[in-house]
């Protein structure tokens, strides 16, 4: 007896497994039966034009398969015929999601925030479709739309200085007005009102400026912070914990004490990386934070933005015998050489000239774009101001044309997205709407 009692249970499992399947093939059979029913009552209602109830009944057999992208799709299709663009958005969103390899569904949802002047999600979306689809001619050609549209934009102020950013969060550029300078930040917001005769950027708390013939530091609130004893010809801006300064003709380095060190220098510029710029006796070296030099003497310039940075990218530009060439944070040459350049206005690309005409180097110092263009400016944001036949315009970094040379001048752009332009004789400042 004791025999029979595997078979038995054995027996009953397979009878219990046997329900088991039925319940399931028969919930099955009724969720599709469900489903079926939903799209014909769909097609019913779309055939007498009643979009609004077949949309509905779409999205109820959508949600019980997600992954029907031709369902997905009508659904669009109805949300577009009915003129309503959130949901149409929406249902664009879920097409992508039925099926990410769909082109179509990217195309239109980048269209309807095109339409809309919303570039940054237009940009977004293609980038996506991009990364889900590889290299594609319609979607490469929206982007050069989305990245090509700019508007005018008008200062509170006169005309700012390039925007210059020492973090993701902090950026700072100069305002003048009657010539006098004061500081905006990186939501054009003044921080600091237009009454000095010269001034620097505000980092590490501390503004260098010169009022009434007198350079001393300011704090962020204007008050005066760091005067020195003796009269100073120039303080600049602090970064790694030195500024550069000149005091009695002789040119050198300051701390936040200002304390003086290698005073010894006809010109120095600010550190970034810990690297800056010194001149003596006519030749520039590159110098580092222990004041130690990292070159001989042995350039007839080092080239410095407008704040006297040379190596905030990683990497500083010298012309040493006519000719100029990259060099790393040690001082070694790491590019060719070239007749003229142009400095970093970022990490991407800069200008360089060669046989008299400009193409782009890397921080690297490799050569990525030849030379073919009448003149250009560095890159930045993925835009490189180029001139040709006699016009400024802008080209990404395949050099496709975003912004069409129309303008009589342009600077590379900030990274918050603003450009100097000139035109007809007069100078403005143009914003990408990606960054506006």
């Amino acid at each position: 007896m004791n025999k029979l009692i595997p078979y038995a249970l054995l027996l009953s499992m397979i009878i219990m497994l046997l329900f088991s399947w039925k319940n399931v093939l028969g919930y099955n059979n009724e969720k599709n039966l469900e489903y079926q029913k939903h799209i014909e009552q769909a097609e019913i209602y779309k055939s007498k034009e009643i979009y609004i109830d077949a949309v509905k009944e779409y999205e109820k057999a959508l949600a019980m398969r997600p992954d029907e992208y031709e369902i997905a799709m009508e659904i669009v299709s109805l949300y577009e015929a009915l003129d309503l663009p959130g949901d149409y958005a929406e249902a664009c969103e879920d097409a992508i999601a039925a099926d990410a390899t769909q082109k179509d569904p990217y195309i239109k949802l980048a269209d309807y925030y095109l339409n809309s002047s919303d570039y940054k999600k237009a940009l977004k979306v293609l980038e996506q479709a991009e990364e889900a689809l590889g290299e594609d001619e319609e979607i490469t050609s929206r982007k050069i739309t989305v990245k090509g549209q700019y508007t005018y934009t008008n200062f509170m102020l006169d005309l700012p200085k390039s925007m210059y950013y020492f973090s993701d969060s902090e950026g700072y550029g100069v305002l003048r007005e009657n010539d006098l300078y004061g500081l905006i930040d990186a939501d054009h917001d003044v921080v600091i009102e237009c009454e000095y005769e010269d001034i620097g950027l505000l980092n590490e708390d501390l503004i260098p400026v010169k009022k009434n013939g007198e350079y001393y530091y300011i704090d962020e609130d204007g008050y005066r912070k760091l005067v020195p004893d003796e009269p100073a010809d120039y303080f600049g801006t602090f970064n790694d914990g030195y500024a550069p300064a000149s005091i009695g003709g002789v040119y050198g380095f300051v701390d936040d004490d200002l304390e003086q060190y290698y005073f010894e220098c006809s010109k120095a510029g600010a550190f970034a990386n810990n690297v800056a710029a010194v001149e003596k006796d006519g030749k520039w070296a590159l110098i580092n934070t222990e004041f130690h030099l990292l070159t001989d003497y042995e350039f007839d310039e080092i080239l410095m933005d407008e704040y006297g940075f040379c190596a905030t990218y990683g990497a500083v530009f010298a012309k040493k015998d006519g000719s100029y060439a990259l060099y790393d944070l040690s001082g070694e040459r790491v590019s060719d050489t070239f007749e003229d350049v142009r400095p970093f206005a970022s990490e991407e690309p800069a200008a360089v000239k060669r046989n008299g005409k400009w193409g782009f180097v890397s921080v690297e110092g490799e050569l990525v774009i030849e030379p073919k263009y009448d003149e250009a400016n560095s890159f930045s944001l993925g835009y490189a101001p180029i001139l040709k036949n006699g016009k400024w315009g802008c080209i990404d970094g395949f050099e496709n044309v975003l912004i069409e040379p129309t303008f009589d001048a342009m600077s590379s752009f900030s990274r918050d997205g603003y450009s100097l332009v000139e035109e007809n004789g007069d100078e403005k400042y143009i914003v990408v709407n990606m960054y506006e």
